[in-house]
């Protein structure tokens, strides 16, 4: 992605560089220097992007509506009571998903195990999610 919005700053350095050319050509010199202050305005908006979405991935930084709409499948699986925390986090380009989930305290350990099998399909299927790691709580 880096790259690529790298290619698209070249591209308008370019057409800056271009139309510096022309103005120069038609006699109008200041064209230069306001087209060269635009692409630098271009330029740096283009790099703070840059910088704040690898700052975030790098900081294990993760979508918070996401997370939201993770937590809300859950709650809906039959068995969850609640859930104690839940973090997200970026592996590549695969979204890891680490839940503490609540459930009552006299389930048996085959039945806590498939409302965790149920969790990790349902987040795995239908939102993609590359990775899901689920603690069982006991809660009365």
């Amino acid at each position: 992605m880096s790259a690529a919005k790298d290619n698209i700053s070249d591209a308008w350095v370019s057409i800056g560089t271009a139309i510096g050319i022309f103005g120069s050509q038609l006699n109008m010199p200041w064209l230069d220097p306001i087209t060269a202050f635009i692409v630098g305005l271009i330029i740096c908006k283009t790099a703070w992007g840059i910088f704040k979405h690898a700052t975030h991935e790098l900081s294990d930084g993760f979508d918070e509506e996401k997370l939201n709409v993770y937590k809300t499948e859950i709650l809906r699986v039959d068995g969850v009571k609640g859930i104690k925390e839940i973090r997200g986090r970026s592996y590549g380009n695969n979204e890891v998903v680490d839940v503490e989930i609540l459930v009552n305290s006299t389930l048996d350990i085959k039945k806590a195990h498939d409302i965790a099998d149920t969790i990790e399909h349902t987040l795995m299927d239908r939102h993609g999610v590359y990775n899901v790691h689920i603690h069982i709580e006991p809660n009365s």
